[in-house]
């Protein structure tokens, strides 16, 4: 019997052809998705353990596994669930990958979740990894006074501002890419001021970079760790730096009048590690330091002398989205207080969500030990503006921008010179209490605090050239008052509590301020004093 050959019509064949082939695909994706691993193949390890230290830093490291290579990285820091800080880098990568972190909140000390998801190169589908670290609050009390580049080196000036013994140091320099440039060590316990001095192996590119200190502070189990930013400007590695032939003897300038620190710190869209905070010195005084994040706003000062008291008056003034406020501050420190002490920027805390103002004032000696009276240490002047806004924390930005001036060796410039005067207890106190200062371009300026009611306690300005009169203010708790003074010699009367402010208009440039504080009036002459600073700036 005759049968038909059953034939497949072309299009369905190439049909069958068709699903033949994909069948084969999907018979083969086991084997694929068996070569991408169930967790995404990166180590996870952050800089430091230290909650403080961390957040500071800001950088996580991210290190594919041998052969790896992952791309769309992206890094959670979670602690209770709630996200503390993330980052990404998109693009692919293997080997060692620095990952910057933007924080949402605070990191504390406690146990804290870093959770990396990506993909790796050949694998369609994205996968996690999830590492659990204690964080510990074993902060270092150390502070960054200056550093310097010089002869091939970086040096490192730190301050310590705890008590106990601070020994066993290792100091590491971290650059951007979170790389060990150099490291110090030093088992001998820290003076109070010391310099760490890194050797570079290579030539040094101008930016920020990390410092991260480790050490033993004495009564404290385990290590405790500090981390700061720090600015660096370039240099040749130790072994480049060799001149050519002997450099002409410099023809050395001037001594200026004045030494005039402008500080300044700036930082927005939440990115707040290791731009919140500046440093500052009082010359002959001690070191200040300015803070501004989500968490702290405040001028701190740390005293080189903790035997001779430290004061700092202020005029301050305020303004946040449901007030203001002007006030006068006097915080300072005693050898009844800690090493240190500090005016915060903020008005309440938690502080306020935005803000603005300025402080003016004088850091200068507070007073002297019982039954002295003297001439003691100039004071520096201190001009400090801020605006903050916290409403979003991802968005958050806070700008902070001071002047500092103090006196200088020599009269080039603007010219600056300090005066004061304090004594305690009326025994000590000669009649007549008059102290004076020879000012370059302007005359002479005397201040006086005489003991007893009847006393004169004044500061006067007697130029030399006629000056067009000076407008005076004058700070008391909160109150201010403004006048013009119109003939030399110019008489600043001052207040028992207060600053005082002067200025010429217009022509020649001047302007001095003044801290004041005394009582006379006691019935006990062993409880009267007086406490005034001065700083005048012609040119």
């Amino acid at each position: 019997m005759y049968r038909r050959a059953v034939g497949v019509p072309l299009r369905s064949r190439a049909l069958v052809l068709a699903v033949g082939a994909l069948g084969g695909l999907f018979v083969a994706s086991p084997a694929l998705a068996s070569s991408c691993p169930r967790e995404l193949p990166v180590r996870l390890a952050p800089l430091t353990a230290n909650a403080a230290a961390l957040q500071r830093v800001g950088v996580v490291s991210v290190t594919a596994a041998a052969g790896a290579r992952v791309h769309g990285l992206h890094v959670v820091l979670k602690r209770g669930g709630r996200i503390v800080a993330q980052g990404a880098h998109r693009a692919e990568f293997a080997g060692t990958m620095p990952v910057r972190l933007s924080f949402r909140r605070n990191v504390r000390p406690g146990p804290v979740s870093f959770v990396a998801s990506g993909r790796q190169a050949g694998c369609a589908i994205a996968r996690r990894m999830r590492r659990t670290l204690p964080l510990d609050g074993r902060d270092l009390p150390l502070a960054v006074v200056a550093t310097d580049v010089r002869d091939g080196r970086v040096v490192v000036t730190l301050r310590a501002a705890g008590k106990r013994s601070i020994s066993n140091v290792r100091a590491r320099m971290l650059d951007a890419n979170a790389k060990t440039i150099s490291q110090v060590t030093r088992r001998s316990p820290l003076p109070a001021r010391a310099q760490l001095r890194f050797a570079l192996r290579h030539p040094l590119v101008a930016g920020r970079y990390w410092l991260i200190v480790t050490a033993s502070v004495r009564g404290e189990a385990g290590r405790s760790v500090f981390a700061e930013t720090v600015d660096l400007k370039a240099v040749s590695a130790s072994e480049d730096v060799v001149p050519a032939a002997p450099p002409a003897a410099p023809v050395a300038p001037a001594p200026p009048g004045a030494v005039v620190q402008h500080v300044a710190l700036d930082w927005s869209a939440g990115r707040w590690q290791g731009s919140d905070s500046a440093g500052f010195f009082a010359p002959g005084i001690g070191d200040g330091q300015i803070v501004c994040r989500p968490d702290t706003q405040w001028v701190r000062f740390f005293p080189a002398d903790r035997s001779r008291d430290v004061a700092m008056t202020l005029w301050t003034f305020r303004n946040w989205d449901a007030g203001s406020e002007v006030a006068l501050r006097e915080p300072e420190m005693t050898q009844f207080t800690g090493p240190d002490f500090n005016e915060g920027l903020n008005k309440f805390t938690p502080s306020e969500k935005r803000s603005h103002g300025s402080f003016v004032g004088i850091v200068g000696d507070g007073l002297p030990p019982a039954g002295t009276f003297g001439s003691w240490r100039v004071p520096t002047e201190i001009r400090l503006t801020w605006s903050w806004d916290f409403t979003d924390p991802a968005d958050a930005r806070c700008s902070v921008t001071a002047t500092l001036t103090s006196p200088g060796p020599g009269s080039a410039g603007a010219v600056a010179r300090g005066l004061s005067l304090a004594w305690r207890e009326e025994t000590a106190v000669p009649a007549d209490t008059t102290v004076a200062t020879p000012v370059p371009g302007l005359g002479t300026v005397r201040l006086r605090c005489d003991a007893r009611p009847e006393g004169i306690r004044q500061l006067v300005v007697e130029p030399d050239a006629t000056l067009p009169g000076l407008a005076l203010t004058t700070y008391e708790g909160s109150d201010r008052s403004d006048r013009m003074l119109g003939n030399a010699p110019y008489t600043l009367p001052l207040p028992n509590s207060g600053l005082v402010e002067a200025a010429t208009p217009s022509g020649a440039a001047l302007r001095l301020l003044v801290s004041s504080r005394w009582k006379v009036n006691d019935p006990d002459p062993a409880q009267n004093f007086c406490r005034v600073s001065a700083i005048v700036v012609a040119g």
